[in-house]
């Protein structure tokens, strides 16, 4: 019986202590960072545990497909800077258009942000290189 009632006494103590040094100590600085950004994420994005669990499994392939399209952009960036520096203005143009004229064909009737249809179309009022990029039928 002995050992039963030490058994018991044990547990209680330790359940007592955890709560005491759980409750009574104040979280450090980087936990209440951390706390306020899993809040945050709650209160705007409205995300239940579930699907913050599930997002922070995808989140490593999520950087890897930025990091590979924020490098196509600095090659694409980059190629068009060397043609500006051989002065040949027209064919940087061209590499540009092409560049919009693909995403607006690609993504206008399939989910492509409006916001931004929107200021291509503005820009293709203005200037009809623009309408005739966007127009154009890929062959």
């Amino acid at each position: 019986m002995k050992p039963i009632i030490s058994l018991f006494v044990c547990v209680f103590v330790g359940f007592g202590i955890g709560w005491y040094f759980g409750n009574t100590r104040p979280p450090s600085k980087y936990q209440q960072e951390i706390l306020g950004q899993y809040q945050w994420i709650r209160d705007n994005l409205h995300m239940t545990d579930t699907e913050m669990a599930a997002a922070g499994a995808k989140m490593p392939q999520y950087f890897e497909d930025m990091k590979r399209q924020d490098e196509m952009a600095a090659v694409f960036a980059l190629r068009v800077f060397k043609t500006l520096e051989t002065g040949d203005t027209e064919r940087a143009k061209t590499t540009l258009l092409k560049a919009v004229g693909s995403y607006y064909r690609l993504y206008h009737d399939r989910g492509g942000d409006t916001n931004f249809m929107a200021k291509i179309e503005e820009a293709a009022r203005q200037h009809p290189t623009v309408a005739a990029e966007i127009s154009r039928k890929i062959e």
